[in-house]
């Protein structure tokens, strides 16, 4: 058994609480991950596995990334489907007395944008949630948290929320426990206890406040409803029509690419949801 130096004890009293997160654990300039985070992240970030404490007879796996640039090494881990805990030095290390205290100041999942810039400027990146309404029907809800962007719908039959889902494809999926869907859905699936009766959209904001603060809840926008008066496209009708993609997957050559003259990536992005959701009234 590995004999815990002060250091690591204080790291595995954070793992301990983020056992299904890559905990980054912040030393000096540094990002540092250990044991299977580290055996884990390694090569999805394209970095060196070492080892610390061989000295002493332990060899415990880490690797490590610059402070400074954090935000895209999240990102590829976020790409990944994997969830992040950054764990950061909340004391000065000048007066700490002992190990410097740290604490995970923030968490991001594959749904939570954390760095816009090193991310597809004309991709929307969503978050969802799915709750069971009254009988047979269930609620939804999309946040795009880079914009502020907060959808839903209530009393959608199974087979409207997997097109939806489809439709928007949003990179993680917020359920309550004891649901189980009907259908595969192949990003990251995360599973909360939910209030009695509590909304869609309560449920997903509520969640987005305990990761990511309540700062962030200031700047969600009003509830609107999902696109009612738009033409109904499904995934594989905008696939045959190379609306986004060309038959071969490529993006160029679409009708997306080929009419995109937007100048930024509030216009991209706007011009994709038109195209996905054609107005069916003048």
């Amino acid at each position: 058994m590995e004999k815990l130096t002060p250091l690591m004890a204080q790291y595995w009293e954070i793992k301990n609480q983020h056992l299904d997160k890559i905990v980054l654990f912040r030393m000096g300039d540094f990002y540092e991950m250990f044991h299977e985070d580290a055996k884990t992240a390694a090569p999805i970030l394209n970095i060196a596995l070492t080892s610390r404490n061989k000295s002493q007879g332990i060899d415990v796996p880490m690797c490590g990334v610059p402070h400074h640039s954090i935000g895209p090494q999240i990102n590829k881990l976020l790409g990944a489907g994997l969830k992040v805990a950054i764990c950061d030095q909340i004391e000065d290390p000048k007066v700490a007395k002992g190990i410097v205290k740290r604490a995970v100041t923030r968490v991001v999942t594959p749904g939570m944008v954390y760095d816009p810039d090193t991310l597809e400027a004309r991709e929307r990146n969503f978050i969802a949630s799915l709750t069971r309404g009254t009988k047979e029907r269930f609620q939804i809800c999309f946040c795009e948290l880079s914009t502020g962007e907060l959808m839903g719908s209530e009393e959608l039959s199974i087979s409207e929320v997997s097109q939806w889902l489809d439709r928007l494809n949003p990179k993680e999926l917020l359920i309550e426990d004891g649901l189980n869907l009907p259908f595969e859905f192949s990003n990251v699936l995360t599973k909360k206890k939910r209030r009695e009766k509590e909304k869609a959209w309560d449920f997903l904001t509520g969640y987005i406040q305990e990761t990511q603060g309540a700062d962030v809840i200031q700047t969600l926008r009003a509830l609107e409803p999902l696109e009612t008066r738009s033409l109904k496209l499904s995934s594989t009708t905008l696939r045959h029509l190379e609306i986004f993609q060309t038959n071969d997957g490529s993006t160029h050559g679409s009708l997306f690419d080929s009419l995109d003259q937007t100048k930024t990536p509030m216009g991209g992005r706007l011009f994709k949801k038109r195209l996905m959701f054609p107005f069916v009234e003048l």
